[in-house]
């Protein structure tokens, strides 16, 4: 079983749960983040694809919406909001001095939550929502393993508490990302 299977087997055991909703202040660059709108799904052209593409999606068995369609994924959020999440990790690598990790929350219909979480401060912050072990090492590997000036760690949790780590360079560079924004801030 793997990391991820094992927190989330935990997780629907109830064994692990967050003691605090919100592990770290929230972002001022939080303004600027946008939610990904889901991708339409192709309505069928054959006669009963038209026929059940009228119905409304209560009546249709086999309608496309569900709630796992609901749920946000990591890679969308990333491919929606790569400039803000880049002058996140920057500005957060300034002010620490050190690496570390974007943290998004989803929480639904509210404001996303977003924060920096330096690697000096994962036990204690990334603890909270019951990251531990094999999970907190390879986080930690990420962020180690980073180039502050070239890409950024995503730790997205979506609305169900499931976490994807993220690894991945921006378009452009976090400082540039920085720069921009921060005009606009």
């Amino acid at each position: 079983m793997g990391r991820q299977a094992k927190l989330k087997q935990q997780r629907r055991q109830g064994e692990v749960k967050a003691k605090n909703p919100l592990p770290v202040k929230q972002s001022p660059w939080a303004e600027f983040v946008q939610r990904p709108t889901p991708e339409e799904p192709k309505k069928e052209t054959s006669f009963v694809g038209k026929l059940l593409d009228r119905l409304p999606d209560r009546l249709n068995p086999l309608s496309k919406t569900d709630e796992s369609q609901s749920n946000l994924d990591g890679d969308a959020f990333f491919a929606t909001n790569e400039k803000v999440l880049g002058a996140i990790a920057w500005e957060g690598y300034e002010k620490n001095h050190q690496k570390g990790a974007v943290f998004v929350r989803d929480m639904g219909e509210a404001p996303f939550q977003i924060s920096f979480i330096s690697q000096s401060a994962f036990k204690k912050k990334l603890g909270r929502l019951g990251i531990a072990g094999e999970d907190m090492k390879a986080i930690s590997e990420m962020v180690k393993n980073s180039k502050p000036k070239e890409d950024i760690v995503l730790l997205f949790c979506d609305r169900d508490g499931e976490i994807a780590a993220i690894f991945r360079p921006t378009q452009p560079p976090p400082p540039e990302c920085y720069q921009t924004l921060s005009e606009e801030l």
